[in-house]
């Protein structure tokens, strides 16, 4: 069961962003401005993405490898180990699991619902419950991170949709690794203010 203080919520057209004081033609914009616009090229080694079971009531998602899940083939070896020190840096400054998922897609799936069921198995953050989790699904040219409840006050949805958007650019143009670093890096810089 999961308790109040473990449930993820996302940034990325959810609801409660969707309906707060936020012109239809600026929601419009921040949407069209969040896909990436082409996709990375195909891998001969790229695995199957993970998918929902066919039961639609319970997924099934590989297991954690550790902070860098790299299911699309999207990061080359050097890309993963600098993503990896970094989100590992970012663990010992701040307290704060971040967790990096890329997938082919979502086969469907509305991504909010992947990465939010995707975040409360998986439930970084461990005893603190500070746990964030990116999503990208490369095909589907979309991404959300899902910031789990100890978070929200630290990491508001307009703070995070400001944060992310270098990284957007950066997605736009087939560079995740960078964007991702990036996005960690903006994250990381934020929440040291906030000490």
């Amino acid at each position: 069961m999961i308790t109040k203080s473990t449930r993820f919520y996302s940034i990325r057209y959810s609801k409660a962003t969707a309906g707060r004081r936020t012109p239809r033609l600026v929601l419009f914009l921040v949407l069209l401005a969040t896909s990436c616009q082409r996709p990375p090229p195909a891998s001969q080694n790229a695995q199957a993405s993970p998918s929902p079971s066919a039961t639609g009531s319970t997924q099934s998602f590989p297991q954690r490898v550790g902070l860098v899940n790299d299911f699309a083939n999207a990061f080359n070896p050097s890309q993963k180990k600098n993503l990896d020190s970094a989100l590992s840096q970012l663990k010992t400054d701040s307290d704060v699991e971040f967790v990096v998922v890329t997938i082919d897609s979502t086969n469907g799936q509305q991504l909010f619902d992947y990465s939010l069921a995707l975040a409360r198995q998986w439930a970084p953050g461990g005893d603190s419950r500070r746990g964030l989790v990116l999503v990208l699904s490369i095909k589907d040219r979309e991404w959300r991170l899902q910031v789990s409840r100890a978070l929200e006050k630290d990491l508001p949805d307009e703070v995070c949709l400001n944060l992310a958007e270098p990284a957007e650019d950066l997605y736009r143009q087939g560079k995740y690794a960078e964007g991702v670093e990036a996005y960690i890096k903006a994250i990381g810089d934020k929440l040291k203010k906030q000490k």
